[in-house]
């Protein structure tokens, strides 16, 4: 997920990984808990810090910064998985834990081709989330132009990079729709998500 802050002091979520861009980033995620019996850091449901793995660096398949900050944008590129396998069902905190940053602030991005998030799991998570979509169901996005039903949930059916330097297919098709080396280009080389207005569409209308 990657989240544009409403105010300067907040923390910026990727789909590979969490970046601090302010002060107490991580003591925040130390201070904040689940209750729902899903935690995979080998912690206890009920003991702080279980959004960090055992390295201190941050389990970003749990952490989702709308449930408890406003932000003024987030949007969720090939993410989320935190899956909750004995029901088959997104963990119980998606639908159990308010969102601070509403639903029509947050947008999500996935491809049918990925296996590491595979977009019937994140397609899960945005409904629980409240992410809105038409009735069809989440919007292809090849071949069709903004504002895309006007749709928050999108898809794509895009090939990765073939110049993509992503060690293997699975992190290729994972990449796809936003990191650098794997999303796909148009004629003049331009990422194509960027000439088409995927990304502006998800970021900024």
């Amino acid at each position: 997920m990657s989240s544009r802050p409403s105010t300067p002091s907040s923390a910026c979520i990727s789909s590979s990984g969490y970046r601090n861009t302010g002060p107490g980033a991580i003591g925040h995620l130390w201070r904040v808990r689940s209750d729902d019996g899903t935690n995979r850091t080998g912690h206890s449901p009920a003991a702080r810090g279980q959004f960090l793995l055992a390295n201190d660096t941050v389990d970003s398949s749990k952490v989702v910064l709308a449930k408890t900050v406003a932000l003024s944008r987030a949007v969720y590129f090939s993410s989320r998985d935190d899956w909750h396998a004995p029901t088959d069902m997104p963990a119980y905190w998606t639908v159990t834990r308010p969102n601070v940053t509403p639903s029509n602030q947050q947008y999500g991005f996935g491809s049918d081709n990925d296996t590491l998030v595979p977009n019937a799991h994140a397609f899960a998570h945005w409904d629980g989330l409240g992410l809105y979509k038409p009735a069809s169901g989440p919007v292809l996005v090849d071949g069709t132009t903004s504002p895309f039903s006007d749709s928050h949930q999108l898809r794509t059916m895009q090939q990765y990079n073939p110049a993509s330097t992503a060690p293997t297919p699975g992190l290729r098709y994972h990449g796809v729709t936003v990191v650098d080396t794997s999303t796909p280009v148009d004629s003049a080389g331009k990422p194509l998500f960027d000439s088409n207005g995927v990304w502006a569409y998800l970021c900024f209308q």
